[in-house]
């Protein structure tokens, strides 16, 4: 494979130089943010169908290595920034821009009018994907729509005072995803005890600020034990047949519901505002 370099310290761009060029520009294209396996399988996805794909990341990552990637640009510049600049100066009118983290849905969410004068955004405007982005109204969201949740508690009290009001086991997680997954590769702690409750709290808060920490009833059992359930379909994670026997003796009803609505009422208002 090889490429050609070109660019800044900032910014990097490696071109193939065998398949880089006026051939690309000829039809609309795609940009993936994100190199990841994820972006990975989007380029894949995109490439097979003889779509140009150029992949933007900044730092080193496995989708660069794809044959389907004609151009891969390494770069720690604000990205709403690199994509006007790129797309005024290649002429990118047209082309869609496929996010594969929270961290660009969020960009692309938030600089969506600016970004739509020149590409497609696959992402809807902010104030619609803030609802997926912010598990706190993703939450609020829920129950103001009738959808059963687990009790969830967001405090600035003192980890002392929290923990020992608690009924165990918990799990703690970040209100934002991405301000916390990256930085550590964990989405949730477990906690069993108010001790374990306390150093949770201490640890994520290095990362998060206290209002975007969710103290959370956690579920008994693993993934085989999760499901969704609507009218008429169930949608479901993990043993069908652990979902079979669950739902006979929930008398055709997900017991995960059973507990989360009981659990979230005699706790009380899941967030401050929802109820």
């Amino acid at each position: 494979m090889k490429y050609a370099s070109t660019g800044s310290l900032s910014t990097r761009i490696l071109s193939r130089r065998s398949s880089f060029g006026g051939d690309d520009l000829k039809q609309p294209g795609a940009i993936v943010l994100g190199g990841n396996f994820i972006g990975l399988g989007v380029v894949r996805s995109l490439g097979r169908h003889e779509i140009p794909v150029w992949v933007y990341d900044t730092g080193p990552c496995i989708a660069k290595f794809s044959r389907y990637t004609k151009r891969f640009v390494l770069s720690n510049q604000d990205k709403c920034d690199l994509l006007l600049e790129e797309g005024r100066r290649h002429n990118l009118n047209g082309w869609v821009v496929f996010p594969v983290n929270d961290a660009d849905v969020e960009m692309l969410s938030a600089n969506h009018e600016s970004l739509s004068s020149m590409y497609h955004v696959t992402t809807p405007p902010l104030e619609i994907t803030k609802f997926a982005l912010d598990k706190r109204l993703t939450y609020r969201q829920a129950e103001r729509v009738g959808v059963a949740t687990p009790w969830t508690l967001v405090s600035n009290a003192p980890a002392d005072q929290i923990a020992k009001d608690l009924p165990y086991p918990v799990i703690l997680k970040p209100a934002i995803n991405h301000h916390f997954f990256p930085q550590t590769g964990l989405k949730a702690l477990p906690v069993n005890t108010p001790s374990e409750l306390r150093k949770a709290y201490v640890r994520m808060a290095k990362y998060v600020p206290p209002d975007e920490i969710l103290i959370q009833e956690r579920i008994p059992g693993g993934g085989e034990d999760e499901f969704v359930e609507g009218d008429g379909a169930v949608g479901v994670v993990g043993s069908r047949n652990n979902v079979s026997s669950s739902s006979r003796a929930a008398g055709g009803k997900s017991p995960f519901f059973k507990s989360a609505s009981s659990s979230a009422r005699s706790f009380g208002p899941s967030l401050p505002g929802s109820r």
